[in-house]
């Protein structure tokens, strides 16, 4: 069996790998000539040396320093709520009360709160159970967060932290998985 090897670059000409060519690369026109591959080209990179990449200038190799490795970013601050605006703390923290419960529905594979209720009405047993739990815990949560939002627009109640609002909430428990 007829093998070739080519070389796979990407959009920026660097080096990815080997790529493994085989009989059913062969053009059928023409016999001797291979099907190279889109983003592959033939010309053999040299060994790399640690540190280095190799980088395709269209007739051979050239090695340069590997870029550092862009660092972590930096975690955002909480934004200070006492200097927000009634309206946009209120947007802040539901905002934050959402990807609480879209995270939670997550963690069973849901694409987030929403998707996790529409399987309240689902046929599959264990698909319903979790969906009507999610309708509950959904409406519980909104009544809490809703609640401590006006209490907090009131004076009556501290400004929550984003962790303490969630704090705050009932917690989520996935029901049993019926038989």
């Amino acid at each position: 069996m007829k093998t070739k090897t080519v070389y796979q670059i990407d959009d920026h000409n660097v080096y990815l790998g080997p790529v493994s060519l085989d009989e059913s690369d062969i053009s059928p026109l023409e016999p001797d000539v291979w099907l190279i591959p889109g983003g592959c080209v033939e010309v053999q990179p040299p060994s790399i040396p640690e540190g280095k990449r190799a980088i395709f200038n269209g007739e051979g190799w050239d090695l340069i320093d590997q870029p550092a490795p862009e660092s972590e970013p930096e975690p955002k601050p909480e934004p200070e709520l006492a200097d927000m605006l009634p309206e946009d703390m209120r947007r802040y923290l539901t905002g934050v009360v959402q990807k609480h419960m879209d995270e939670t529905a997550q963690q069973r594979n849901y694409d987030g709160i929403l998707s996790l209720c529409t399987y309240a009405t689902s046929t599959n047993a264990k698909f319903a159970a979790e969906g009507q739990a999610g309708v509950e815990w959904r409406d519980d949560v909104w009544t809490a967060c809703y609640d401590l939002l006006d209490s907090v627009e009131v004076g009556s109640v501290v400004i929550p932290t984003a962790a303490e609002l969630i704090d705050l909430l009932p917690p989520f428990s996935w029901p049993e998985t019926p038989e």
